[in-house]
Order: C-alpha cells, then structure tokens, then sequence
C-alpha cells in the first residue's frame, strides 16, 4: 500500500518538516510570491518565472518594468532582513548580553525547581 494522506502516521500533517507545509519561495523573476506574480507564460517550455526564459540564448522574454522593480523590492527586503539579522547576532554576541542571557537562563532554570519544590 503506497503512502497516501491517508495513511500517514498520527501527526504528520502538523510536520513542519514536510514538503507541503513549506512556504513557496518568491518568483525569481519578478519577487513576487506564486499567487501575485506577473510573469507571463513562456511560449517555449509553458512555465512562467523561469529566469532561464530571459537570459541570451534562453527563450526570448523580456523583462518588464513591474519585473525589475518587483525583483528589486524582495532584494532590498533580503538585504534589510540581513542586515538586520546580523545586527542581532553582534548584539548577543557582545560579552555583556552573553552575561545577562546567562543570569536569564539561571534565573529561569532556580524559578522551574522553587516551582517544583526542589530548592
């Protein structure tokens, strides 16, 4: 019996490791995500969002203003969220806030044994 929705074991439609609860990636042509993007239909391989499509020697489409600049915004979104990213690291990895999160945890971990009656 082959492995169907049906007969997976209990839980694993709530795996956030399985393919389908997964978030769709972006188009990579445009940026936009798989239900607003504005690619059009290549008349070769009839798919749409292939960069391939656009490149010399590919299909022969051509990129489109809305394309460029949607493509654009979801670049300068990634490199925002990096840059943001990075922010936080250089943050917690200064000696200080290595310290407090330290005392944090300590502080955490004597609460959960005083609520136990361990201390």
């Amino acid at each position: 019996m082959g492995i169907f929705g049906w007969s997976y074991p209990p839980g694993a439609a709530n795996d956030p490791s399985a393919p389908y609860n997964q978030e769709t990636p972006p188009c990579e042509v445009c940026g936009h995500n798989e239900f607003d993007c504005i690619c059009p239909e290549c008349p070769v391989c009839e798919t749409s969002g292939d960069p391939h499509c656009y490149e010399t020697g590919g299909h022969g489409l051509q990129r489109t203003q809305a394309q460029i600049d949607g493509r654009a915004a979801l670049d300068e979104l990634i490199r925002k969220q990096a840059e943001a990213d990075r922010a936080e690291g250089e943050y917690w990895s200064h000696p200080d806030r290595q310290r407090e999160a330290a005392e944090m945890e300590q502080y955490w971990r004597d609460l959960a044994k005083h609520e136990r009656g361990e201390s």
